[in-house]
Protein backbone atom coordinates (compact mmCIF):
# COMPACT_ATOMS: atom_id res chain seq x y z
CA UNK A 1 0.00 0.00 0.00
CA UNK A 2 1.52 3.30 -1.06
CA UNK A 3 0.86 6.28 1.16
CA UNK A 4 2.11 9.88 0.96
CA UNK A 5 5.78 10.79 0.86
CA UNK A 6 6.91 11.94 4.30
CA UNK A 7 10.69 12.33 4.10
CA UNK A 8 12.64 12.91 0.92
CA UNK A 9 11.61 10.33 -1.66
CA UNK A 10 10.74 7.67 0.88
CA UNK A 11 7.35 6.04 0.42
CA UNK A 12 5.70 4.07 3.18
CA UNK A 13 4.34 0.68 2.32
CA UNK A 14 2.93 -2.44 3.92
CA UNK A 15 2.07 -2.47 7.63
CA UNK A 16 2.79 1.22 8.26
CA UNK A 17 0.57 2.23 5.38
CA UNK A 18 -2.15 -0.19 6.44
CA UNK A 19 -2.17 1.20 9.99
CA UNK A 20 -2.62 4.74 8.70
CA UNK A 21 -5.34 3.78 6.25
CA UNK A 22 -7.25 2.05 9.03
CA UNK A 23 -6.86 5.02 11.37
CA UNK A 24 -7.36 7.86 8.93
CA UNK A 25 -9.21 6.55 5.90
CA UNK A 26 -8.02 5.61 2.43
CA UNK A 27 -8.94 9.03 1.00
CA UNK A 28 -5.69 10.36 2.47
CA UNK A 29 -3.50 8.09 0.32
CA UNK A 30 -1.71 9.36 -2.79
CA UNK A 31 -0.10 7.39 -5.58
CA UNK A 32 3.69 7.54 -6.09
CA UNK A 33 3.24 8.83 -9.65
CA UNK A 34 1.21 11.80 -8.46
CA UNK A 35 3.76 12.63 -5.78
CA UNK A 36 6.65 12.48 -8.25
CA UNK A 37 4.75 14.61 -10.77
CA UNK A 38 3.96 17.28 -8.14
CA UNK A 39 7.54 17.26 -6.93
CA UNK A 40 8.95 17.78 -10.45
CA UNK A 41 6.56 20.67 -11.09
CA UNK A 42 7.51 22.31 -7.79
CA UNK A 43 11.24 22.00 -8.51
CA UNK A 44 10.70 23.55 -11.94
CA UNK A 45 8.81 26.58 -10.58
CA UNK A 46 11.24 27.11 -7.72
CA UNK A 47 14.03 27.52 -10.32
CA UNK A 48 12.99 31.16 -10.60
CA UNK A 49 14.03 32.88 -13.87
CA UNK A 50 14.99 36.08 -12.04
CA UNK A 51 17.42 34.29 -9.81
CA UNK A 52 15.63 34.95 -6.52
CA UNK A 53 16.79 32.71 -3.66
CA UNK A 54 14.56 29.73 -3.02
CA UNK A 55 14.08 27.39 -0.10
CA UNK A 56 13.86 23.80 -1.39
CA UNK A 57 11.16 21.41 -0.36
CA UNK A 58 12.05 19.40 2.70
CA UNK A 59 9.93 16.46 1.62
CA UNK A 60 6.61 17.34 3.23
CA UNK A 61 3.54 17.72 1.06
CA UNK A 62 1.77 21.03 1.57
CA UNK A 63 4.89 22.90 2.66
CA UNK A 64 5.17 26.42 1.31
CA UNK A 65 8.66 27.36 0.13
CA UNK A 66 9.09 31.11 0.07
CA UNK A 67 10.82 33.30 -2.52
CA UNK A 68 11.77 36.67 -1.05
CA UNK A 69 12.51 40.01 -2.67
CA UNK A 70 13.25 43.41 -1.12
CA UNK A 71 11.05 46.34 -2.11
CA UNK A 72 10.20 49.63 -0.43
CA UNK A 73 11.85 48.60 2.82
CA UNK A 74 9.48 45.67 3.34
CA UNK A 75 9.97 42.00 2.68
CA UNK A 76 7.60 40.75 0.02
CA UNK A 77 7.02 37.04 -0.36
CA UNK A 78 5.66 34.85 -3.09
CA UNK A 79 4.24 31.76 -1.45
CA UNK A 80 4.03 28.49 -3.35
CA UNK A 81 1.84 25.67 -2.12
CA UNK A 82 1.77 22.17 -3.53
CA UNK A 83 -1.23 19.91 -3.22
CA UNK A 84 0.20 16.57 -4.31
CA UNK A 85 -3.07 14.69 -4.13
CA UNK A 86 -4.85 17.15 -6.43
CA UNK A 87 -1.75 17.61 -8.63
CA UNK A 88 -2.02 21.37 -8.61
CA UNK A 89 0.13 24.27 -7.55
CA UNK A 90 -1.17 27.61 -6.30
CA UNK A 91 0.82 30.85 -6.35
CA UNK A 92 -0.28 33.61 -3.96
CA UNK A 93 0.31 37.27 -4.91
CA UNK A 94 3.11 39.41 -3.55
CA UNK A 95 2.13 40.68 -0.11
CA UNK A 96 3.92 42.78 2.53
CA UNK A 97 5.02 41.38 5.87
CA UNK A 98 7.71 41.98 8.45
CA UNK A 99 10.01 39.08 9.40
CA UNK A 100 10.50 38.19 13.05
CA UNK A 101 12.98 35.59 14.23
CA UNK A 102 11.34 33.05 16.51
CA UNK A 103 12.94 30.38 18.63
CA UNK A 104 12.01 27.62 16.20
CA UNK A 105 11.36 29.19 12.77
CA UNK A 106 11.43 32.56 11.05
CA UNK A 107 7.99 33.97 11.90
CA UNK A 108 5.95 36.65 10.21
CA UNK A 109 4.83 39.64 12.21
CA UNK A 110 1.55 41.12 11.06
CA UNK A 111 1.76 44.69 9.77
CA UNK A 112 -1.23 46.68 8.60
CA UNK A 113 0.42 49.03 6.10
CA UNK A 114 -2.58 51.38 6.12
CA UNK A 115 -3.16 51.91 9.84
CA UNK A 116 0.05 50.48 11.37
CA UNK A 117 -1.67 49.02 14.41
CA UNK A 118 1.64 48.63 16.20
CA UNK A 119 1.93 52.42 16.65
CA UNK A 120 -0.68 54.15 18.80
CA UNK A 121 -0.13 57.57 20.36
CA UNK A 122 -0.81 57.67 24.08
CA UNK A 123 -1.38 53.92 24.32
CA UNK A 124 -2.73 52.62 27.62
CA UNK A 125 -2.09 48.90 27.23
CA UNK A 126 -0.44 46.28 25.01
CA UNK A 127 -2.34 43.38 23.41
CA UNK A 128 -0.59 40.37 21.89
CA UNK A 129 -2.88 38.19 19.75
CA UNK A 130 -2.35 34.45 19.18
CA UNK A 131 -4.37 33.05 16.27
CA UNK A 132 -5.88 29.60 15.86
CA UNK A 133 -5.24 26.47 13.80
CA UNK A 134 -4.93 26.73 10.00
CA UNK A 135 -5.53 30.50 9.94
CA UNK A 136 -3.30 33.57 10.33
CA UNK A 137 -2.98 36.88 12.16
CA UNK A 138 -4.40 38.90 9.26
CA UNK A 139 -7.88 37.59 10.11
CA UNK A 140 -7.79 39.76 13.26
CA UNK A 141 -7.43 43.14 11.55
CA UNK A 142 -10.94 44.27 12.54
CA UNK A 143 -10.35 43.31 16.17
CA UNK A 144 -6.95 45.02 16.17
CA UNK A 145 -8.31 48.21 14.61
CA UNK A 146 -11.19 48.38 17.10
CA UNK A 147 -8.87 48.11 20.11
CA UNK A 148 -6.25 50.39 18.54
CA UNK A 149 -8.86 53.15 18.34
CA UNK A 150 -9.41 52.72 22.07
CA UNK A 151 -5.90 53.18 23.35
CA UNK A 152 -4.40 49.73 22.80
CA UNK A 153 -1.17 48.78 21.08
CA UNK A 154 -1.99 45.60 19.14
CA UNK A 155 0.61 43.08 17.98
CA UNK A 156 0.08 39.74 16.25
CA UNK A 157 2.20 37.18 14.41
CA UNK A 158 1.75 34.13 12.21
CA UNK A 159 2.69 31.02 14.13
CA UNK A 160 5.14 28.58 12.60
CA UNK A 161 3.56 26.56 9.80
CA UNK A 162 0.80 29.17 9.44
CA UNK A 163 0.10 32.19 7.28
CA UNK A 164 3.29 33.69 5.88
CA UNK A 165 5.62 32.18 8.47
CA UNK A 166 8.06 29.39 7.72
CA UNK A 167 7.48 25.72 8.45
CA UNK A 168 5.44 22.85 7.10
CA UNK A 169 1.72 23.57 7.10
CA UNK A 170 -0.02 21.95 10.04
CA UNK A 171 3.14 20.51 11.61
CA UNK A 172 5.03 20.95 14.86
CA UNK A 173 7.46 18.48 16.34
CA UNK A 174 6.69 19.44 19.93
CA UNK A 175 4.09 21.71 21.49
CA UNK A 176 6.72 23.67 23.40
CA UNK A 177 7.95 25.09 20.08
CA UNK A 178 4.78 27.23 20.02
CA UNK A 179 5.53 28.44 23.54
CA UNK A 180 9.14 29.28 22.62
CA UNK A 181 7.99 31.36 19.66
CA UNK A 182 5.38 33.17 21.75
CA UNK A 183 7.98 33.93 24.42
CA UNK A 184 10.23 35.55 21.80
CA UNK A 185 7.44 37.58 20.25
CA UNK A 186 6.03 38.70 23.60
CA UNK A 187 9.47 39.85 24.72
CA UNK A 188 9.88 41.81 21.48
CA UNK A 189 6.48 43.50 21.78
CA UNK A 190 7.05 44.42 25.42
CA UNK A 191 10.50 45.83 24.65
CA UNK A 192 8.94 48.19 22.10
CA UNK A 193 6.32 49.42 24.58
CA UNK A 194 7.90 49.22 28.05
CA UNK A 195 5.75 49.88 31.07
CA UNK A 196 2.37 49.17 29.47
CA UNK A 197 0.00 46.62 31.05
CA UNK A 198 0.26 43.57 28.78
CA UNK A 199 -2.58 41.22 27.89
CA UNK A 200 -2.33 37.96 25.98
CA UNK A 201 -5.37 37.18 23.79
CA UNK A 202 -5.63 33.70 22.27
CA UNK A 203 -8.32 32.14 20.10
CA UNK A 204 -8.97 28.40 19.57
CA UNK A 205 -5.57 26.68 19.23
CA UNK A 206 -4.12 30.09 20.12
CA UNK A 207 -6.22 30.02 23.28
CA UNK A 208 -4.72 26.66 24.20
CA UNK A 209 -1.22 27.99 23.51
CA UNK A 210 -1.85 31.18 25.51
CA UNK A 211 -3.27 29.24 28.46
CA UNK A 212 -0.40 26.74 28.45
CA UNK A 213 2.09 29.60 28.17
CA UNK A 214 0.64 31.37 31.21
CA UNK A 215 0.49 28.07 33.07
CA UNK A 216 4.00 26.81 32.37
CA UNK A 217 6.11 29.91 31.67
CA UNK A 218 4.56 32.28 34.24
CA UNK A 219 5.01 35.49 32.20
CA UNK A 220 4.42 38.93 33.68
CA UNK A 221 0.95 39.76 32.34
CA UNK A 222 -1.87 42.02 33.42
CA UNK A 223 -4.33 39.44 32.15
CA UNK A 224 -5.13 36.56 29.82
CA UNK A 225 -8.13 36.37 27.45
CA UNK A 226 -9.18 33.03 25.98
CA UNK A 227 -11.69 32.86 23.12
CA UNK A 228 -13.08 29.40 22.34
CA UNK A 229 -9.87 27.69 23.52
CA UNK A 230 -9.06 24.25 22.14
CA UNK A 231 -9.42 22.29 25.38
CA UNK A 232 -12.17 19.79 24.55
CA UNK A 233 -12.07 19.13 20.75
CA UNK A 234 -15.36 18.55 18.97
CA UNK A 235 -16.97 15.14 18.74
CA UNK A 236 -16.09 14.59 15.06
CA UNK A 237 -13.02 12.54 16.03
CA UNK A 238 -13.91 9.43 18.00
CA UNK A 239 -11.84 7.94 20.81
CA UNK A 240 -10.63 4.93 18.80
CA UNK A 241 -9.49 7.12 15.91
CA UNK A 242 -7.66 9.42 18.33
CA UNK A 243 -5.86 6.48 19.91
CA UNK A 244 -4.81 5.11 16.53
CA UNK A 245 -3.65 8.54 15.37
CA UNK A 246 -1.59 8.98 18.53
CA UNK A 247 0.10 5.62 17.99
CA UNK A 248 0.71 6.23 14.29
CA UNK A 249 2.17 9.68 14.95
CA UNK A 250 5.27 8.09 16.50
CA UNK A 251 5.98 6.33 13.21
CA UNK A 252 4.84 9.05 10.82
CA UNK A 253 4.90 12.45 12.54
CA UNK A 254 4.74 14.41 9.25
CA UNK A 255 1.93 12.36 7.73
CA UNK A 256 -0.80 14.77 6.64
CA UNK A 257 -4.51 14.20 6.63
CA UNK A 258 -7.29 16.40 5.42
CA UNK A 259 -8.84 18.48 8.20
CA UNK A 260 -11.10 21.03 6.49
CA UNK A 261 -13.14 23.35 8.69
CA UNK A 262 -16.74 23.90 7.71
CA UNK A 263 -17.19 27.66 7.38
CA UNK A 264 -20.71 27.38 8.75
CA UNK A 265 -19.31 26.35 12.15
CA UNK A 266 -17.35 29.60 12.55
CA UNK A 267 -20.08 32.22 12.88
CA UNK A 268 -23.79 32.78 12.49
CA UNK A 269 -22.80 35.30 9.81
CA UNK A 270 -22.51 33.23 6.58
CA UNK A 271 -20.05 35.71 5.06
CA UNK A 272 -17.44 34.78 7.67
CA UNK A 273 -17.37 31.24 6.30
CA UNK A 274 -17.30 32.49 2.70
CA UNK A 275 -14.29 34.72 3.38
CA UNK A 276 -12.57 31.92 5.29
CA UNK A 277 -12.97 29.49 2.39
CA UNK A 278 -11.60 32.06 -0.08
CA UNK A 279 -8.59 33.03 2.05
CA UNK A 280 -5.41 31.81 0.31
CA UNK A 281 -3.50 31.71 3.61
CA UNK A 282 -5.97 29.31 5.23
CA UNK A 283 -5.15 25.61 4.79
CA UNK A 284 -6.99 22.36 5.46
CA UNK A 285 -4.46 19.70 6.51
CA UNK A 286 -2.98 18.60 9.82
CA UNK A 287 -0.06 16.30 10.55
CA UNK A 288 -0.24 13.46 13.00
CA UNK A 289 2.46 15.11 15.12
CA UNK A 290 0.51 18.35 15.54
CA UNK A 291 -2.70 16.46 16.29
CA UNK A 292 -0.98 14.42 18.99
CA UNK A 293 0.71 17.46 20.53
CA UNK A 294 -2.53 19.45 20.66
CA UNK A 295 -4.51 16.63 22.24
CA UNK A 296 -1.85 16.04 24.88
CA UNK A 297 -1.44 19.76 25.59
CA UNK A 298 -5.20 20.21 25.98
CA UNK A 299 -5.37 17.42 28.56
CA UNK A 300 -2.44 18.87 30.53
CA UNK A 301 -3.75 22.42 30.43
CA UNK A 302 -7.19 21.56 31.80
CA UNK A 303 -5.85 19.26 34.53
CA UNK A 304 -3.32 21.87 35.72
CA UNK A 305 -5.49 24.95 35.41
CA UNK A 306 -4.66 26.01 38.97
CA UNK A 307 -1.13 26.79 37.74
CA UNK A 308 -2.46 29.78 35.78
CA UNK A 309 -1.53 32.62 38.09
CA UNK A 310 -2.82 35.63 36.13
CA UNK A 311 -6.40 36.96 35.94
CA UNK A 312 -8.11 35.14 33.09
CA UNK A 313 -11.20 36.03 31.07
CA UNK A 314 -12.66 32.92 29.43
CA UNK A 315 -15.18 33.44 26.61
CA UNK A 316 -16.93 30.79 24.52
CA UNK A 317 -19.76 30.45 22.03
CA UNK A 318 -22.48 28.18 23.38
CA UNK A 319 -22.97 26.55 19.95
CA UNK A 320 -19.26 25.99 19.26
CA UNK A 321 -18.92 22.52 17.67
CA UNK A 322 -15.18 22.79 16.94
CA UNK A 323 -13.95 23.46 20.48
CA UNK A 324 -16.58 22.46 23.00
CA UNK A 325 -17.60 24.93 25.74
CA UNK A 326 -17.17 22.11 28.26
CA UNK A 327 -13.39 22.60 28.00
CA UNK A 328 -13.64 26.23 29.06
CA UNK A 329 -16.04 25.30 31.85
CA UNK A 330 -13.61 22.64 33.10
CA UNK A 331 -10.72 25.11 33.05
CA UNK A 332 -12.77 27.73 34.91
CA UNK A 333 -13.25 25.29 37.76
CA UNK A 334 -9.47 25.02 38.08
CA UNK A 335 -8.45 28.68 37.71
CA UNK A 336 -8.69 30.40 41.09
CA UNK A 337 -6.79 33.63 40.35
CA UNK A 338 -8.62 36.73 41.59
CA UNK A 339 -10.34 38.62 38.80
CA UNK A 340 -10.88 35.55 36.63
CA UNK A 341 -14.26 35.31 34.90
CA UNK A 342 -16.08 33.15 32.36
CA UNK A 343 -18.92 33.89 29.98
CA UNK A 344 -20.66 31.47 27.61
CA UNK A 345 -22.65 33.15 24.82
CA UNK A 346 -25.76 31.10 23.93
CA UNK A 347 -26.31 30.72 20.19
CA UNK A 348 -22.86 31.94 19.17
CA UNK A 349 -20.40 29.70 17.35
CA UNK A 350 -16.64 29.20 17.32
CA UNK A 351 -15.38 32.63 16.29
CA UNK A 352 -17.16 34.93 18.72
CA UNK A 353 -14.93 37.82 17.58
CA UNK A 354 -16.50 37.41 14.10
CA UNK A 355 -20.12 37.17 15.20
CA UNK A 356 -22.59 39.98 14.39
CA UNK A 357 -22.48 40.76 18.14
CA UNK A 358 -18.69 41.13 18.12
CA UNK A 359 -18.66 44.76 19.26
CA UNK A 360 -20.51 43.85 22.46
CA UNK A 361 -17.89 41.18 23.09
CA UNK A 362 -15.07 43.64 22.38
CA UNK A 363 -16.64 46.04 24.87
CA UNK A 364 -16.85 43.22 27.41
CA UNK A 365 -13.13 42.53 26.97
CA UNK A 366 -12.19 46.22 27.16
CA UNK A 367 -14.27 46.66 30.31
CA UNK A 368 -12.46 43.70 31.87
CA UNK A 369 -9.09 45.30 31.00
CA UNK A 370 -10.13 48.54 32.67
CA UNK A 371 -11.39 46.71 35.76
CA UNK A 372 -8.07 44.87 36.11
CA UNK A 373 -6.15 48.12 35.82
CA UNK A 374 -8.35 49.86 38.38
CA UNK A 375 -7.92 46.95 40.78
CA UNK A 376 -4.15 47.12 40.39
CA UNK A 377 -3.90 50.91 40.77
Amino acid sequence: LHVVRVEGDRLLEGLDGLLLLIALGKEHAASPSRLRKAGRETDRLLDHPEGLPSIPLRGAIGERPVLEDRAEGLVRSRVLQVDAIADRLRVDPLVPHVPVIGESFPLTRHLDVDTDLAVVEGAQRLLVLVHGFAEHSGRYEDLGAWFARRGCVVHAFDQQGHGRSDGQRGYVNRFDAFLDDLASFLELAKSEHPGLPTYLVGHSMGGLIAAAFAQRRHPRLAGLVLSGPLLHPGDEIGGVKRALARAASRLLPRFQLSQPIDGATLSTDPQVGVRYAADPLVYSTITLSLGRELLDAADRTVSRGADIQVPTLMLHGGDDRLCLPSGTEALRQQVVTSGSEMEIYPGLRHEIFNEPEHEKIFERVLGWFEAREEAGA
